[in-house]
């Protein structure tokens, strides 16, 4: 939970500066060459890491927990780390969730396997990891167990995954203390929304020094009966 959890609040925050830097520029050129470079980016990660870079992970979660045997590495963690980051870099990426699911379970997996835990066992650390990453990209733990409980129909294990989420939502929380939403929420406001100009200190400073007289003139107005 606590390595899921701080995988899924860091890579919310790549995600979010690859999105900044593509947003800032502001020829079509300088944004089509950067989506070139995190095209080959992703390239380079499918060529050396594997097949598991492509897609939204549906293939590493049914072999992760379907398989009778299946063999955790840290390639598959770095293809669905990379490869998704790559992705939403370019702007190509359709959702946040499946890449989290997947991520989360081949950390799960991976960390798993040092305690050589059974089938069953593994299973459960891959569905915590799966849980702790979901957290740390949405900040809901209680809604993130939920969401794998019903998925894989486990039910057994509800006090797990609560645990493994409350573990990566502080761990998360202690990284960023708002989610990939909230941060991507606060942008589009900003872009549709422009903020209001501030006013110059030397306008500023004259509505102030007029600012007495014209309430001493309101008073005066008044008491004369002509306001």
């Amino acid at each position: 939970g606590l390595v899921a959890g701080a995988g899924g609040a860091l890579f919310c925050r790549a995600a979010l500066i690859g999105d900044k830097l593509r947003r800032g520029l502001r020829s079509v050129k300088a944004q089509g060459l950067f989506v070139l470079g995190a095209a080959l980016g992703f390239a380079v990660v499918f060529k050396v890491l594997g097949p598991h870079t492509l897609g939204s992970g549906k293939m590493l979660l049914e072999e992760y927990l379907f398989e009778p045997m299946v063999d955790p590495s840290l390639t598959d963690i770095g293809a669905r780390f990379f490869g998704s980051l790559f992705s939403f870099s370019a702007g190509g990426a359709g959702g946040i969730f499946a890449p989290a699911l997947s991520s989360g379970a081949a950390i799960g997996g991976w960390i798993g396997q040092w305690f050589n835990p059974s089938r069953g066992e593994l299973n459960v650390l891959i569905l915590a990891g799966m849980t702790a990453f979901l957290t740390g990209v949405s900040r809901s733990p209680f809604t993130s167990a939920i969401l794998v409980l019903e998925m894989t129909d486990r039910h057994s294990v509800i006090f797990q995954l609560m645990y493994a989420a409350s573990i990566g939502y502080v761990i998360a929380m202690a990284i960023d203390r708002k989610s990939y939403y909230e941060r991507m929420k606060e942008r589009l406001i900003a872009r549709v929304i422009p903020p209001e100009p501030k006013a110059s200190t030397r306008s500023q400073r004259q509505r102030e020094r007029f600012a007495p007289k014209e309430r001493d003139e309101d008073e005066e107005n008044t008491d004369l009966g002509l306001g």
